[in-house]
């Protein structure tokens, strides 16, 4: 039976497409244009990648009324969705007992659900996190299990192509979990056996997830090859009390296995190293040499990876860098925990000073619509090429582009 309850499992990525970064700052009335289309194919190809990942890192701030801090509920009386967050709102549609709502917002006592292809409001008291008499009997039967993943999205399967999972009996897909009930120790096994395995399947995939959360990957550099070691340690740092409470065993073996019931084993196992790593990945750290940068040039969008609304970067602004930062763009993440893709000249420093031997018009490089005038002689601080005509420079706190015509003597 070893490791039967867990298996490989299958990893599905969408590649992250590069934001265009080359547009050429024209004086033409096309440039605006131009420049409005670039970035609105930019911000669509930086939400289309996706990482799904079969199996547990550390809790990230979640926005306040986001969908990620609820979960699934079912009505557990019957229930009006209403226009409005009020009792005095007119009802758009009446939900039964039973029914399973995935919430969007929360507002007072009020959550946001679409029911019926019907988006409205109801009271947060006429549902709860664990599923009422007369539900699916699967759902109903590991309520615990769904306690545990109260602040996760949960989709439960029966099938023996175990959905997404492929032959695993769990997996993540960015901030989602699949779990599968089809494995025959699920029918055959004692209750304890099973309810300690789809535990340690659920804080498992959890901490898989919160990594994701931290790193925009379930597997950071910092991990190496070892990833599923090290989240069955995160696992163990984080979730130690759901564990026990779901009858596992911690370090059921000298290879630090998990032991489900009094015979079975299941994990990857961990060591010293995983535990170390894991220990990064919960105080912020995905890669050797992470840094925090300080944002030196503002007025530049980070363009958020949980689907939030992108905002301006004030210089002095901090940010870690959480992969190794590119050329034109790095992933990181701010002081409230926010993850995103930014501009990577927002914290470069000039390599040399340079001076204008004529005049011309400047481009402000974080929208390109905003110009000014460059007189001969003024001073600008070098920071790369921006393409075969254009230099980007800095002035002061703002970076620009300019004609690299304006510095030829």
């Amino acid at each position: 039976m070893t490791d039967r309850l867990r298996s490989a499992g299958i990893y599905l990525a969408a590649r992250v497409q590069r934001l265009h970064t080359g547009a050429r700052p024209a004086a033409t009335r096309r440039s605006g244009v131009r420049m409005l289309v670039a970035a609105a194919l930019g911000t669509l190809l930086l939400f289309a990648n996706a990482v799904v990942d079969p199996s547990p890192a550390l809790a990230a701030t979640v926005p306040a009324g986001s969908v990620a801090a609820y979960g699934y509920r079912w009505v557990h009386r019957q229930a009006s969705v209403r226009v409005s967050p009020t009792t005095s709102a007119r009802a758009l549609v009446t939900v039964k007992k039973g029914t399973r709502l995935d919430p969007s917002h929360q507002k007072g006592g009020w959550l946001r659900v679409t029911v019926s292809g019907k988006t409205g409001w109801i009271q947060q008291t006429s549902t709860g996190v664990g599923t009422p008499s007369g539900v699916s009997a699967m759902e109903s039967h590991y309520g615990f299990i769904n306690q545990i993943a109260i602040s996760q999205k949960v989709d439960w399967s029966t099938t023996s192509g175990r959905g997404s999972c492929g032959s695993s009996n769990g997996c993540s897909y960015g901030e989602r979990i699949q779990i599968s009930t089809y494995d025959p120790v699920y029918k055959t096994a004692r209750q304890a056996v099973r309810r300690a395995s789809l535990t340690y399947v659920m804080v498992h995939e959890i901490a898989h997830v919160q990594t994701y959360r931290q790193c925009g990957t379930p597997r950071p550099a910092i991990t190496g090859s070892r990833h599923e070691s090290v989240a069955d340690a995160y696992a163990v740092l984080k979730f130690r009390a759901q564990l026990k409470a779901g009858g596992v065993l911690v370090g059921y073996d000298s290879s630090n296995h998990f032991g489900l019931g009094d015979r079975y084993r299941n994990g990857y196992g961990y060591g010293s190293s995983d535990v170390s790593a894991a220990t990064k990945v919960g105080s912020g750290i995905c890669r050797q040499g992470q840094t925090t940068e300080t944002v030196r040039y503002g007025g530049f969008t980070l363009h958020l990876s949980d689907g939030g609304a992108a905002y301006v970067v004030p210089a002095g602004a901090k940010l870690a860098t959480i992969t190794t930062p590119g050329t034109a763009w790095t992933l990181v993440r701010d002081a409230k925990g926010r993850r995103g893709q930014v501009r990577t000249d927002v914290w470069r420093k000039p390599t040399r000073s340079v001076v204008t031997s004529r005049a011309g018009t400047a481009y402000q490089a974080a929208s390109l619509s905003k110009t000014r005038a460059v007189r001969t002689g003024e001073t600008f601080g070098y920071i790369r090429s921006y393409d075969a005509s254009f230099d980007l420079v800095a002035q002061g706190s703002t970076l620009w582009v300019v004609p690299k015509s304006v510095f030829r003597s």
